[in-house]
Order: structure tokens, then C-alpha cells, then sequence
């Protein structure tokens, strides 16, 4: 498994407002429940259900518990009762609601802002110089004990 998509310690707010992930990486992603409720992968919400509707929470959607699913996942229990989805490392990792993710995903998307276009195309151009490769100056990660905490 890649170290960034290995979590070292997930807290979980009493008020079960939100649930915050430390990463291998030193990275900290803080998720509000309803943005994990509105991304549950379980088959239920991605196909919709019976009606093909995808359930739509209700705006003060909490977490109740969180427990680990084998060494690859959490389970997620909502306050509306939902628990089917098994959100892997990778898939919350993915979805992070910080900005410098969530730039991450548009350029990936091929959704780059004015500036990173611009930047692009003056390095392109013939007289541009080429920019520095960057060594790799930290170590990898390595993995530790994940630990669950309420606070």
C-alpha cells in the first residue's frame, strides 16, 4: 500500500460532526459527515436504490462510530441509521475536502485554473528554460499502528 494512503490515527468529533484523518505522510484530511455521507460507496448510494434516487441526508447528518474494516478500510455509521459502505483508504485519501487535493483532482480532470494554464504554456514555449528536476529530498514514509480516537 502507497504510505500516503496509509492512515496513522483517525479521529472521530463526539459531536459526530466531523472525522479527521492523519496520513503516513504527514497529511490531515478533515471530513465533515455529511461530505462522507454524500460519498458512501456502497451499492445502495451509487446505484441509487429501488427508486434509482441516491438517498439525500439530511444537512445535520452525524457520525456515530467508526471502526476499522480489516486493514484496508472503516466502517462508517451514520446518524440516519446507514452503515453499508466500506470506505478503503484510498477512496477517502482520494476524496479529501482540502484544497490542495481538491486542486489536485480538477488538474487531474483537466479542469486547471487560468494561472496553472498560463504557467503551462510559458513553459512550453522555445524560449523558456526548463525547470529543475526536484530530488527526492525526504524518505518515504513509513507505516505506523493506526489509532482510533474520540475527541
Amino acid at each position: 500500500m502507497n504510505p500516503t494512503d496509509t492512515p496513522v490515527e483517525v479521529i472521530h468529533h463526539q459531536d459526530g460532526s466531523r472525522l479527521v484523518i492523519a496520513w503516513g505522510d504527514g497529511h490531515e484530511s478533515d471530513y465533515p459527515a455529511l461530505e462522507l455521507r454524500l460519498r458512501c460507496p456502497c451499492a445502495e448510494c451509487l446505484s441509487g436504490g429501488e427508486a434509482r434516487v441516491r438517498p439525500a441526508p439530511a444537512p445535520d447528518i452525524a457520525v456515530d462510530s467508526v471502526e476499522p474494516f480489516g486493514n484496508y478500510a472503516l466502517s462508517i455509521h451514520f446518524s440516519d441509521g446507514h452503515s453499508a459502505g466500506v470506505f478503503r483508504w484510498e477512496y477517502l485519501r482520494y476524496w479529501c475536502p482540502c484544497d490542495l487535493c481538491w486542486n489536485r483532482r480538477e488538474r487531474e480532470a483537466g479542469h486547471a485554473g487560468p494561472d496553472e494554464v498560463q504557467m503551462a504554456h510559458e513553459l512550453s514555449s522555445c524560449s523558456a528554460p526548463s525547470p529543475p528536476p526536484v530530488a527526492a529530498t525526504k524518505p518515504e514514509p513509513r507505516p505506523q499502528p493506526l489509532t482510533f480516537k474520540r475527541s
